[in-house]
């Protein structure tokens, strides 16, 4: 799998190659005090990582990292599979996520029933925000 991964929001693109995106963007993620964000990935053998370095290669900083330019981000958004949630993440953060959600969806439901929507749509605000604390504490205890 080619991978490409950004550094900060409008920093260097980082291309290259593994059979384990997880693992290469925790391991690339220790190196940098920048978050780094997983644009896109191939996932054939179309192109290799060193068709991707030659046909950007006017665009390259050092080694496997790319200036963002215009070229590079749309050739990303054109053709590179979006990144689902659930390919990143492991086992067990799929089945918290999947607890949490279930539990969201019955509040969700329930509240749409409701006659004064637009107060449970403040609430539902509120519980969102809630539940996104949760998932990220139960993932940070795993961790």
């Amino acid at each position: 799998m080619i991978y490409f991964i950004q550094s900060g929001d409008n920093g260097s693109i980082k291309i290259g190659e593994t059979n384990n995106i997880n693992r290469r963007l925790a391991t690339l993620q220790v190196g940098t005090s920048e978050k780094l964000t997983l644009l896109g990935f191939l996932d054939n053998d179309l192109e290799t990582e060193k068709d991707m370095h030659l046909k950007f290669s006017e665009y390259r900083l050092r080694g496997e990292w790319f200036k963002p330019a215009k070229e590079l981000l749309e050739y990303i958004q054109n053709n590179c599979k979006e990144v689902n949630f659930f390919q990143l993440v492991s086992e067990s953060t799929k089945e918290i996520f999947c607890n949490c959600y279930g539990e969201l969806m019955v509040y969700v439901q329930s509240s749409i029933k409701e006659e004064n929507e637009l107060i449970n749509l403040r609430l539902l605000k509120y519980n969102l925000e809630d539940f996104v604390k949760d998932i990220n504490e139960k993932i940070e205890k795993i961790h």
